[in-house]
């Protein structure tokens, strides 16, 4: 499944960068997943369980790429196959655009299948991606605090602003 996301951070290119890339510091944003960080070689893993109870366990490792403004992670282990692309784009001196692609795939067909219907790992990544963009933006809001509106069926929309 492929998701897109893209949101301003009110930061230079160099501090959203350094901010998106430190998973420790927006951990309390994630409700419900359970992280990790290898430090010894910059791997993180991530569990959490979805609506229809699949249990995802990914690792992800960082890819090496020339291009500075490019971020690239990718599933090392887990249950999931998980790449990533984090863009940043500088707007003005203190905006970053920050533009967020990723696309997995779940290794149990059952559980594929079930989520091909429910969308609930969609719905999942998608309302932590949303946190996330709050917790960038400096909204106002705490994470904590807000509550999204629940939704049982139907699909998230794949490209938000």
């Amino acid at each position: 499944m492929l998701i897109q996301k893209i949101f301003h951070v009110r930061q230079s290119l160099d501090e959203t960068q350094a901010r998106l890339e430190n998973f420790h510091s927006y951990r309390r944003v994630f409700e419900g997943v359970n992280s990790s960080l290898h430090s010894e070689d910059g791997r993180a893993r991530f569990q959490f369980v979805t609506g229809n109870g699949f249990r995802a366990d990914i690792e992800l490792a960082q890819i090496q790429t020339d291009d500075a403004q490019q971020t690239l992670y990718r599933s090392t282990d887990g249950n999931m196959d998980l790449v990533a692309l984090v863009e940043y784009f500088p707007i003005r001196e203190g905006l970053t655009e920050v533009q967020l692609t990723l696309d997995y795939s779940i290794h149990s067909h059952m559980y594929s299948v079930l989520d091909a219907v429910t969308a609930s790992v969609d719905r999942f990544i998608n309302r932590h991606l949303r946190r996330l963009q709050m917790h960038l933006s400096g909204s106002g809001h705490s994470t904590s605090e807000y509550r999204f509106p629940a939704r049982d069926f139907g699909r998230e929309p794949q490209l938000a602003h």
